[in-house]
């Protein structure tokens, strides 16, 4: 009895582990993907200390905003004052450090995973900007907080 439970068990893990590594090689090989080579990056600049989940919030609101004015992943992330990932007058990434093999699949899968929402604009839930007395509605994911303008 107890090696028939381990072998559905290994059987599950094995399973889960294929689905995993298929969701791994979609992504890679997803054309629309690695044309947006800047949204990835913001994702992983704007959220890789955040749970897959924040970084799929922050890929909506990239995606959102690209719906919304109608422009590339890039014209909407090296946007001046958008994104703190960029500086807005180079348009150059505001953090200088090695980027992980683990954060860049993490944000490839959220930037895949990602779609159009009704939040539009996100900040840190300690900092409070200009246009959040604008804000309709609100929705707090790890530590960003999430606005519709």
């Amino acid at each position: 009895m107890k090696v028939g439970k381990m072998i559905k068990e290994f059987y599950c893990d094995l399973l889960k582990l294929v689905t995993i590594t298929i969701s791994i090689i979609t992504a890679l090989t997803c054309t629309s993907c690695l044309a947006n080579d800047t949204a990835i990056m913001t994702i992983i600049l704007e959220s890789s200390n955040q749970s897959f989940t924040g970084q799929v919030a922050v890929a909506n609101v990239i995606k959102t905003r690209m719906k919304q004015r109608g422009q590339t992943a890039e014209a909407i992330c090296k946007e001046p004052y958008q994104f703190s990932a960029y500086h807005p007058i180079t348009g150059k990434p505001t953090q200088t450090r090695k980027i992980t093999q683990k954060e860049k699949m993490k944000a490839l899968l959220a930037w895949k995973k990602g779609k159009v929402w009704e939040y539009n604009h996100y900040a840190h839930y300690k900092v409070k900007p200009y246009w959040v007395k604008k804000a309709t509605k609100s929705l707090k994911v790890g530590d960003h907080v999430f606005y519709k303008l």
